[in-house]
């Protein structure tokens, strides 16, 4: 998966709509169903053995996989969305993939994974799907800094 991350074409993200007034129930169901397309990727008998292939890959540490699987997880999913893909369920998304993950990863190498761990392979994620989308890091901060309020001096 992290061949497709590097052999395909960006995927492209629909833009933020501004005044787009979803409640947070509504974005969060839409988390879901990307959390469950994902897991379809991740577990379905026609991709699950290049899945499998991708975590057993040699000369990456455990968190270092599991990141970069979700990465290109949720980069097969943006593809196939075709540029419709709501841009604000892609991180929570894809850090539940990462949860998931690190579960399957801790039984089946039989190693448990605590929340730093977790939160390293989160790190490693984040850094390949804003580099997949094209993105730097910072610019997938911005969204949340501009909804933040500003202190008044």
């Amino acid at each position: 998966m992290a061949g497709l991350l590097q052999a395909q074409q960006a995927p492209q993200v629909a833009p933020p709509q501004r005044g787009n007034k979803d409640s947070h129930e509504s974005i969060m169901g839409r988390v879901k169903k990307v959390v469950m397309a994902a897991q379809q990727v991740m577990y379905n008998p026609k991709t699950s053995k290049m899945f499998i292939q991708q975590l057993q890959s040699a000369g990456k540490t455990p968190i270092e996989r599991a990141g970069i699987a979700a990465a290109g997880v949720m980069a097969i999913l943006m593809q196939q969305a075709n540029g419709k893909m709501d841009p604000r369920t892609i991180v929570p998304a894809g850090v539940i993939v990462v949860a998931d993950i690190m579960d399957f990863l801790s039984k089946t190498e039989g190693q448990q994974f605590g929340e730093e761990e977790n939160n390293e392979a989160i790190k490693v994620f984040l850094t390949k799907i804003t580099q997949a989308i094209g993105a730097q890091p910072q610019q997938a901060q911005q969204p949340q800094q501009q909804q933040q309020p500003q202190e008044v001096a």
